[in-house]
């Protein structure tokens, strides 16, 4: 759940777990959008994150903003309408960024709902179900 949160808030995740496949992790491409830091790096970790240049984490933050939606469980347009009116309507809404190709740092002006951990969830299991069907 720490990634998650991590993720919420806009920040790039820095994976730690060797052998652990993250949330999402068959559908997601983590690589674009998060740093790994292998378990028998971890005492290098300061020096491996700050090795970092700004362009690189830049290009992690752009692609991060085309993938949090995932990670957030707002399932109808009625979550969506009370996430818009407490979250998009204050300083917060500012850390959240939409999914448009022409520019994926500005600020969402409402929730896409219809891209959230439940849909996401379910085109999982679509796929999954899909596959096992044609087998």
């Amino acid at each position: 759940a720490r990634m998650e949160d991590a993720v919420l808030h806009g920040c790039v995740p820095v994976l730690t777990a060797d052998d652990v496949t993250p949330v999402w992790g068959d559908e997601l491409q983590y690589e674009r959008f998060s740093v790994r830091v292998p378990q028998s790096q971890l005492a290098r970790m300061p020096e491996i994150l700050a090795a970092i240049s700004p362009r690189q984490l830049a290009g992690l933050q752009r692609e991060l903003a085309s993938v949090w939606t995932r990670f957030a469980y707002v399932a109808d347009k009625w979550q969506g309408a009370i996430l818009n009116d407490t979250l998009f309507t204050s300083a917060i809404k500012h850390a959240y960024v939409s999914q448009h190709a022409s520019n994926p740092l500005q600020p969402l002006k409402s929730f896409p709902f219809e891209a959230d951990a439940f849909h996401t969830l379910m085109a999982v299991l679509y796929g999954r179900l899909t596959m096992r069907e044609s087998a």
